[in-house]
């Protein structure tokens, strides 16, 4: 009797246990059934949303080609619909605009809004909000602020305007009109940092004078950035770090307009003695100034603007008093518009000394429609963090632009020239002492586009746009 008990006992608490562990092990589904279905829905969630971000910015690169390829029509004037405007600006398209895949199937649709970024003024803050399409749909928004601007600010170093009629120069070593030619010798070093392009031909020339070594040509790329050297027609030479290659789309220049820019001042060069204000010399054709006069004669203006009677041919030096620790700087934009004569009224504009900086306040240096510019002597154009413009349009006669001697440019060089030279002699000749100032020989042009968030509006337009964009944010 005990022993039947006992084993009926046991056996009763066997069946208890099992359904014990069958109860669990139902629990235990139950849940992980619902943990699945739930994380089933969250990762469709998240595939929904991030199909709906991809929309979005969709509709947010749609947006800056229909604007690229229609800038003056979607924006008169490169005016832009006001920071103020309600919401999120002036709706960009009719409606919303139906978003496909790459097998052309619809996938959702977006919206767009524009007006100008009020965190970046000059800027258009672009928001899209992307929706999918189904049973469940989801929306994401993205705003990015970009930046449309002329293309040729988007380079280091451009020459050579492809609308332009050049004449032949002798003078040049490049195949073809326009041209650019750097040339090193006695150890003297050319670096060109950022994106380079000639609408013309490019001749390079590391010589060795008459010491030893023969220099280098360099064209690096910017940290993060993969650069380009391109080129219309021919390449002449051996050039270190970015290889030129050829291209077949010019870059086109956009016109400027001389009398946009405010708070300027007029200087007239007369056929007789100097300007008016202290500090002009005159010797011959050539007026003379220090950096330091012409600051403190026009530095409380945006920009000073020379002029001349036509066929004057007239030359300007500004040449730095201080030394590369305590330079002469100059804030002001100078601007030399063309003249109506055969000949250019300002033939030539140099800039020597390593005393001499240009820091314009308005990230505008130069702006020139006629004549030659050069910087020579280690003249600093530009700083990091705060890069500068060279313009050089071409809207009058033909110009040229040099560096030469220790010249360091921060910003951008544009050119609309037949000849283009730069030339770095180093310290094995004698470049590396003129007129009494230690020199290094060098050449270096960096791009640096600061000078796009502090130029003031409405001074170019037409030519090629480039976007560029400057933040990305996600609601």
């Amino acid at each position: 009797m005990g022993s039947r008990f006992d084993i009926r006992n046991e056996g009763g608490a066997a069946l208890i246990i099992a359904l014990g562990v069958m109860s669990i092990l139902v629990i235990i589904g139950i849940t992980v059934t619902a943990i699945s279905m739930n994380s089933t829905k969250t990762v469709a969630r998240d595939i929904r949303l991030t199909e709906a971000q991809n929309i979005a910015e969709g509709g947010v690169e749609d947006t800056i080609e229909v604007t690229l390829n229609n800038y003056d029509d979607v924006f008169p004037g490169g005016v832009i619909p006001d920071p103020s405007y309600q919401g999120d600006g002036m709706p960009f398209y009719d409606g919303a605009q139906p978003a496909y895949d790459a097998q052309g199937n619809q996938i959702g649709e977006y919206q767009v809004w524009t007006k100008e970024d009020p965190d970046r003024p000059g800027n258009v803050l672009i928001t899209s909000k992307g929706t999918t399409i189904g049973g469940d749909p989801d929306s994401s928004t993205v705003r990015v602020s970009v930046k449309f601007t002329a293309r040729i600010f988007d380079y280091a170093l451009l020459v050579g305007d492809p609308n332009q009629s050049y004449s032949s120069d002798s003078h040049s070593h490049a195949d073809c009109t326009p041209g650019m030619e750097m040339k090193t010798e006695d150890g003297g070093a050319i670096e060109i940092t950022g994106n380079v392009h000639v609408n013309g031909c490019m001749y390079v020339d590391s010589d060795n004078g008459s010491h030893g070594d023969p220099g280098t040509i360099s064209f690096l790329s910017r940290d993060g950035y993969a650069d380009t050297v391109t080129y219309l027609d021919s390449f002449n030479g051996s050039v270190l770090g970015n290889q030129p290659t050829q291209t077949d789309t010019p870059v086109e220049f956009p016109t400027v307009d001389f009398d946009a820019f405010v708070n300027t001042i007029t200087v007239n060069l007369p056929s007789s003695g100097t300007p008016s204000g202290s500090g002009w010399s005159r010797n011959g054709d050539k007026f003379e100034i220090s950096g330091s006069d012409f600051e403190a004669l026009y530095g409380s203006y945006d920009a000073v603007k020379f002029t001349a009677a036509d066929n004057s041919k007239f030359k300007i030096e500004i040449s730095g008093s201080g030394d590369m620790d305590n330079p002469d700087v100059i804030t002001t934009t100078i601007l030399i518009p063309a003249s109506d004569g055969s000949d250019p009224a300002i033939k030539e504009l140099e800039l020597k000394g390593s005393g001499l900086s240009v820091q314009p306040a308005n990230g505008i240096a130069f702006v020139s429609a006629e004549g030659e510019l050069e910087l020579e002597d280690g003249v600093v154009v530009g700083e990091p963090g705060a890069g500068a413009l060279i313009y050089a349009t071409g809207q009058g006669h033909e110009g040229e632009f040099e560096m030469e001697e220790g010249a360091i440019v921060y910003g951008s060089v544009v050119v609309s020239s037949p000849e283009v030279e730069l030339k770095a002699e180093g310290p094995d000749g004698d470049g590396n002492s003129h007129e009494g100032r230690s020199l290094d020989g060098n050449i270096n042009i960096i791009y640096d586009g600061a000078y796009l968030s502090e130029m003031p509006s409405g001074w170019w337009s037409g030519g090629s746009i480039t976007a560029i964009k400057e933040n990305f944010e996600r609601d």
